[in-house]
C-alpha cells in the first residue's frame, strides 16, 4: 500500500495514455509489453512467493494461512497509513447506504 500512495511515475505520459487506448474498453493490459516492464515497480507481493522448497523450510515452513495472519496483524498493530477527512467518510457512508449496504451507524 505504500508503493502504490507514492503514486505512479508518468515520465511520458503520451505513451501511457497510447497503451491505454490500444487496449480499449474491456481488454486486457497484462501482456502489453509497457505493462510487464512497469508493474513490479508499482507492486511486489509480499505474502505470495515463489521461494524454492528449501528456503520455505530454512524459513519456518509457514503456511499462507500463517502469513496471512501474521500480515492482518502486522496490518491491525500498525497505525493507519492514512485517513480520510470527515466529509469524504460521509459521503462514502452516504453512497454505501443509497446501493443498500449497511448503515454505518445504526439506531
Amino acid at each position: 500500500m505504500r508503493e502504490y500512495l507514492h503514486g505512479v511515475p508518468l515520465d511520458d505520459l503520451d505513451f501511457v495514455v497510447d497503451e491505454i487506448r490500444a487496449v480499449g474498453p474491456g481488454g486486457t493490459h497484462p501482456p502489453r509489453p509497457y505493462t510487464r516492464t512497469q508493474y513490479r515497480s508499482l507492486w511486489r507481493p509480499t505474502v505470495m512467493n515463489h521461494w524454492m522448497h528449501d528456503h520455505w523450510v530454512d524459513t519456518g515452513e509457514k503456511t499462507l494461512l500463517d502469513l496471512l495472519r501474521e500480515r492482518a496483524r502486522e496490518l491491525r498493530e500498525a497505525p493507519p497509513a492514512f485517513t480520510l477527512p470527515d466529509e469524504v467518510l460521509a459521503e462514502l457512508e452516504a453512497c454505501v447506504c443509497a446501493a443498500g449496504g449497511p448503515d454505518p451507524h445504526p439506531a
